[in-house]
């Protein structure tokens, strides 16, 4: 009788860990333990059962079902052990124990078919008290090896814990298994050596049941709401509100029931009753569902408050979800500042954009609107000079040359200050002579010195290599700019060119240039403005020199742009020395020598006219200027070329349909249909001109324009006013351009 209330006692103690564990702990949460508790219950029930037997096949029955102790049972109990200590269990480990337990558990439910597993058993009734008696067969002998290496596994893996601090729980609690475990070892020997009539193993295994509970339990280790809470617990700032899986309310901490007090009423592990809470914040809530984090800010009396949701996890394991919260009035009023002000930046950048813009436009029109009469002047005063014989209207027609390159040159200072202003200027370093560099700059500046009466000096260093690696148009204009404004401010006397080099290493150099003037000089209160731009030096006294004071400051940009330096020194009334200094690459070691003797040689070689002969060439120029028109066949004439004039973009393509023109020169600023739509439309459509060379012909000479032609799909880009020179350069390049074999 005692053995039958023995059992009967364990069975209900297993029965009120089974509703513990799933009604009142979140340990439901880890499959294993729900599993292993209800396993424990089933083998319990089934020693009651056994004990209480009325006969042998009773009997038989309920002990097939004793034996998922040391198979099931078993496994769960080393899974369980292992999550408590740490460690994630590997499918590769658990799916061969489930198919051996599986095998063990089989062989024990068949037994009455084979005597592998027992044999010969005989049935002993007594009162209150039943039991079989029999032998046990291989199969049974390996079963007890397999459970005892389980147990050695067990006790490893605690070890391993110990040794490596990998557990969920203390110390103390993990000790605390280990001698739990040991007396289950020793209920079972004592069974196994004493040879009682009744298994004492149920009682280890409600032992374990218990203790188990009681570590986790004060270990809180799969609490989610109780691990979320406690984080937080201690910070009053902080608000802590924790849901399961399903969106169930588990608990809060004080500061997040001060934010929301509507908490204090709901009940727990059960969803959010609408109405309750702020709708918008229990709407948010149940709309996360992916992701690690989301946030938003909420305003709660008139507070604003940052919730932050997140999935709560751990060792891999979803439990729920936790969301974080704090008063952050002031920071969301500062952001809110902040994002007035970037409003208002953006406002303003925008209108900084728009005034760009504008004023891009009006360079452009501006660069047209000037340039075109320029082109006008400039190409009907070069025609006239050609079939000029007379030597005083000779020299008033090189007034007129010199006058409207003068006003060229006001023109391209303006366009050359805005581009350096927004950054967009160009620069286009490659292989250069310098003996070419040098006498160009002579070219451009003797003329002037000349008709001042002052004396010119060109000093150079024979020992410079001859090809230098660097952007040879600005350094040009640099250089010309300098000794323009030696000249202008030079009344009497010489202006000094000095060339030479420092720092020279194989492939580098700095190539310095010193220009110097016996003019007036400059204050010394006056040298902090000399670059400012727009800005002249003693403007009554000076007023009647040209200038709109820019060319030192455009200088200034243009030397820092390519890496140099200038300075500046002076004495008011004697003179004025510029140092400029430039970093050139070298490409070749040969000296310049006398770079007069070198350019004599380069002429040698060198064809002396630059027109063409085009005899036999159709080309069309279309161009809404009457004058631009007349200016071109003008300059065209001497090439011989076949030439016929449009005046607008339609008639172009009407003419491209009846005949071929091998080159059109074709305008930008067009009314009606402009060249770029004219140019689109005549590669888009079938004429007698689709193998023909379009070359574009502007007045506007503004950063990115060359570039935007080149994309449009012109073949060459001239910006006028022309020079008689580029305009048959770029014939030629097109005449004697090869043209490839057809496949």
């Amino acid at each position: 009788m005692f053995v039958c209330m023995l059992y009967l006692a364990l069975f209900l103690i297993s029965m009120v860990c089974v509703y513990y564990v799933l009604y009142k702990m979140n340990v439901r949460k880890v499959a294993y333990y729900g599993a292993f508790f209800l396993l424990i219950t089933v083998v319990n029930l089934a020693y009651f059962m056994y004990s209480i037997a009325l006969d042998k096949s009773m009997a038989l029955i309920a002990n097939e079902f004793t034996y998922l102790d040391g198979t099931f049972v078993m496994m769960l109990l080393l899974f369980c052990i292992m999550d408590l200590c740490g460690f994630v269990v590997p499918k590769r480990m658990s799916i061969p124990l489930c198919v051996t337990n599986t095998f063990f558990l089989l062989a024990a439910v068949t037994s009455a078919n084979h005597p592998l597993f027992i044999r010969n058993p005989e049935f002993v009734s007594r009162v209150g008290s039943s039991h079989l008696r029999m032998e046990f067969g291989p199969i049974y002998n390996a079963f007890i090896i397999y459970n005892v290496i389980n147990m050695l596994v067990i006790f490893a893996v605690i070890i391993y814990a110990y040794r490596h601090r990998k557990r969920l729980v203390s110390y103390r609690h993990t000790t605390f298994l280990a001698l739990v475990l040991l007396g289950i070892v020793a209920l079972y020997f004592i069974e196994f050596f004493a040879n009682l009539p009744f298994d004492m193993l149920p009682i280890g295994y409600v032992l374990m049941e218990l203790a188990m509970l009681h570590v986790i339990h004060h270990n809180d280790i799969y609490d989610v709401s109780a691990i979320a809470i406690r984080s937080n617990e201690q910070n009053e700032e902080y608000g802590c509100i924790v849901f399961d899986k399903k969106k169930q309310y588990l608990g809060s901490n004080e500061a997040a029931r001060y934010y929301f007090p509507e908490l204090n009423e709901l009940l727990l592990d059960a969803p959010v009753p609408e109405g309750r809470i702020n709708d918008e914040f229990v709407n948010w809530i149940i709309a996360f569902e992916n992701g690690n984090t989301s946030s938003k800010v909420f305003t709660i009396n008139a507070r604003k408050i940052l919730c932050y949701i997140h999935k709560y996890q751990h060792e891999g394991r979803f439990f729920g979800y936790v969301v974080g919260m704090r008063d952050d009035t002031e920071q969301q009023t500062f952001i809110e500042k902040l994002n007035e002000m970037n409003e208002e930046l953006a406002q303003t950048v925008e209108q900084l954009d728009n005034a760009n813009k504008t004023k891009s436009r009006f360079l452009a029109n501006m660069s047209h609107e000037i340039r075109t009469p320029i082109n006008a002047i400039l190409g009907m005063n070069e025609i006239a000079m050609r079939e000029c014989d007379d030597m005083s209207q000779m020299s008033r027609l090189q007034d007129i040359e010199n006058a409207s390159n003068n006003l060229l040159a006001i023109i391209n200072d303006i366009l050359d200050f805005s581009k350096i202003e927004a950054g967009k200027i160009d620069y286009i370093d490659d292989d250069y002579k310098l003996a070419v560099l040098i006498k160009d700059v002579v070219d451009l500046i003797e003329k002037k010195a000349f008709d001042k009466g002052l004396e010119l000096n060109i000093n150079i260093d024979e020992t410079l290599p001859c090809i230098l690696y660097g952007d040879k148009n600005r350094l040009l204009q640099v250089f010309v700019n300098i000794l323009n404004n030696a000249v202008k401010y030079t009344p009497q006397g010489s202006v000094t060119f000095n060339m030479y080099s420092k720092n020279v290493t194989p492939d580098k150099l700095d190539l310095t240039v010193e220009v110097i003037d016996t003019g007036i000089g400059i204050k010394e209160e006056d040298m902090a403005n000399l670059f400012q731009s727009f800005t002249r030096m003693e403007e009554k006294r000076n007023r009647s020199i040209e200038g709109t004071g820019l060319g030192l400051a455009i200088t200034q940009r243009l030397i820092q742009g390519m890496g140099g330096d200038i300075q500046v020194a002076s004495v008011y009334g004697e003179g004025t020395t510029f140092t400029i200094t430039l970093p050139q690459g070298v490409k070749s070691e040969e000296a310049i020598g006398n770079y007069k003797l070198r350019i004599a040689e380069e002429k040698k070689n060198k064809k002396v006219d630059c027109s063409v002969n085009a005899e036999g060439l159709k080309i069309m120029v279309v161009d809404d200027n009457n004058m631009n028109l007349k200016v071109a066949k003008g300059l065209l004439k001497p090439t011989k070329a076949d030439v016929t004039l449009a005046t607008s973009g339609k008639q172009c393509l009407e003419l491209m349909q009846n005949e071929h023109y091998d080159i059109i020169f074709l305008d930008h600023m067009m009314p009606e249909m402009d060249g770029l739509e004219t140019l689109a439309i005549a590669k888009s459509t079938s004429h007698k001109c689709n193998d023909s060379v379009f070359i574009a012909l502007t007045a506007n000479a503004i950063t990115g324009v060359r570039e935007q032609f080149m994309e449009a799909g012109f073949d060459e880009y001239l910006s006028k006013p022309v020079k008689p020179c580029d305009l048959y350069r770029s014939i030629e390049q097109f005449i004697t351009k090869e043209v490839p074999a057809e496949t």
